[in-house]
């Protein structure tokens, strides 16, 4: 891979022709300059259809996305599905999808994929490359290249990204390759979010001045929802943790040079010397399971070169997404980060300072090959096998459609490894009957249906086993519900989606709403995880059976 503080890119084969694209693990969509478009910017040649391209249909399950429409194309003579994409910058592109052959490499074996061949592109900064999604494939979302690679081959469905300072790496699918991870690779469950997205849990993340000893400790709620997005060039802080952050940073910070007006902790970027920030603090971001990444002052502070001169630019923002972070490609530099599909999670590591480039073989892809690799830097564009290493295998979890995660981690634990669980279904039933309430009136009766499902397990490095389970509650009613509030005696570490409260008088916890998420609508199911030592379903009790209102 090459890459710069923008974006990481990769080469790829479409229709046997050679596209350079980003790699965005944000996106699901593959799309690529096509040879009809006049106004696309990209390096040419575009793609040009090959001769078993098809055209994806309008009522073709491929075409289910929130920006696809039907439109009259020209070349196909039909109603054609097609694609509008619009940037923050005001770039917006149009694009036909089709089917045509993909592949990794040029000798590896071709998969028919759907994707967008550009046909018009304008507005905004023009894109110099075509962007290959890497996100989870949905139920109404066509299915990814690498998702339909994983499906047509036996190869372990996982990728990992090694980063160097200056934005080159390598690209790996398949098993992980402790070549390219320095010391352990510690995990954290991976959590989908908004169906698409890569999420992970945050316990903290610590900033310290080592001088003074002082240091500013972000939490869970700091962070909100939290998305590993290697589209994203800037990390992006939800406010309340951008805003603590920048207040705490600033304490290192001249007058003259990052504070005051147009700060450069506010976005500017400044021709500082060398070695201004070398008494900045490091950040200690640290994950359940105890993964975490280090990011000291040079990776969260970026270089950009403009007219031959190196600008200094703050590697860190402020999210514009409610109660939501994306840690970016600031955060992810000097590491190596594999996102573990086959086993539900997210494994983090110090990089190898270089990799053994006499390693590289030339393979095809076929049934019989159980890992391949595409290093598509500037060196080579290769192939390389390893050997398994298969830790578990556990459920996938649900998407958590809609709900607003709220973390409270109320003891650390320490994750190591999963086991796992081959029967992890496990329903219990509670019925609608209101045991004590706090409120002074209720509004009719709420009626609801809940549910508890084991997904998967987790053993600590001392053996103790913990599961993790999604929880639902259905309103059965015709009215909104709010102020549900569950009570149990059971064990239970910490809940997502839910606030928990825990009373040391009765040894009892008390499980609510968020704030975020306090009202379910009529007919909608809310979902929630929680985790616990338990080896079976918890026993909860109603408080609150809930207040009803149109």
């Amino acid at each position: 891979m090459n890459g710069d503080p923008i974006e990481i890119r990769t080469n790829v084969y479409v229709a046997g022709i050679k596209q350079e694209v980003v790699v965005d693990s944000g996106s699901i969509i593959l799309v690529v300059p096509s040879s009809i478009c006049t106004t696309c910017k990209q390096k040419k040649p575009y793609y040009h259809p090959s001769k078993s391209m098809s055209y994806v249909d309008c009522d073709s399950d491929n075409c289910k996305l929130p920006t696809s429409k039907c439109k009259f194309f020209r070349e196909s003579g039909k109603d054609t599905c097609s694609i509008e994409i619009k940037y923050l910058d005001q770039t917006r592109i149009e694009a036909v999808m089709v089917n045509d052959q993909f592949s990794f490499g040029e000798n590896s074996e071709q998969v028919v994929v759907p994707f967008g061949a550009i046909t018009s592109q304008v507005g905004g900064h023009p894109l110099k490359y075509g962007i290959l999604g890497m996100g989870n494939t949905c139920e109404t979302c066509p299915t990814t290249p690498l998702d339909q690679i994983f499906k047509e081959t036996n190869i372990t469905r996982s990728f990992a990204l090694w980063l160097d300072s200056g934005y080159s790496g390598v690209l790996t699918l398949g098993d992980l390759d402790p070549e390219y991870c320095s010391g352990s690779l510690k995990y954290t469950p991976m959590v989908n979010i908004e169906k698409i997205h890569y999420g992970v849990l945050p316990k903290s993340a610590k900033v310290v001045n080592e001088k003074t000893g002082k240091g500013l400790v972000l939490t869970s709620k700091d962070f909100g929802d939290t998305i590993v997005d290697t589209g994203s060039s800037y990390t992006l802080l939800a406010s309340d943790g951008f805003n603590a952050l920048v207040t705490f940073l600033g304490k290192f910070c001249s007058e003259e040079l990052c504070g005051g007006k147009n700060s450069f902790l506010d976005g500017y970027c400044y021709n500082y010397p060398e070695d201004y920030f070398e008494d900045f603090p490091s950040i200690k971001f640290t994950m359940l399971g105890e993964a975490e990444i280090t990011i000291s002052p040079n990776d969260y502070i970026v270089n950009s070169l403009q007219n031959g001169v190196t600008f200094k630019c703050f590697g860190i923002r402020e999210s514009p997404l409610n109660n939501k972070s994306i840690i970016g490609l600031s955060w992810l530099r000097n590491s190596y980060v594999i996102f573990d599909k086959e086993h539900n999670r997210i494994g983090f590591g110090k990089k190898k300072s270089t990799y053994n480039q006499s390693k590289f073989i030339r393979i095809n892809i076929n049934p019989d090959v159980n890992y391949i690799s595409q290093n598509s830097s500037t060196i080579n564009h290769h192939v390389e096998t390893s050997k398994s290493l298969e830790i578990c295998k556990i459920r996938e979890l649900q998407p958590l459609d809609g709900n607003q995660f709220e973390l409270n981690l109320s003891n650390s634990l320490t994750f190591d490894n999963c086991s796992l669980d081959s029967k992890p279904k496990s329903t219990v039933n509670i019925k609608n009957s209101i045991m004590k309430t706090k409120f002074s009136k209720i509004e009719g009766e709420c009626k609801f249906e809940f549910d508890q499902e084991k997904q998967f397990s987790w053993i600590s490095n001392n053996g103790t086993e913990y599961s993790f389970y999604q929880a639902t509650i259905k309103n059965l009613s015709h009215q909104k519900m709010s102020n549900i509030i569950l009570s149990t005696m059971d064990d239970i570490g910490f809940t997502l989606s839910m606030s928990k409260e825990y009373h040391n008088n009765t040894h009892q916890s008390t499980i609510t709403l968020p704030n975020t998420s306090d009202v379910i609508s009529p007919d909608e199911t809310y979902r929630w995880l929680f985790m616990t030592k338990s080896k079976s379903p918890l026993s909860f009790s109603i408080v609150s059976g809930g207040v009803c209102s149109k």
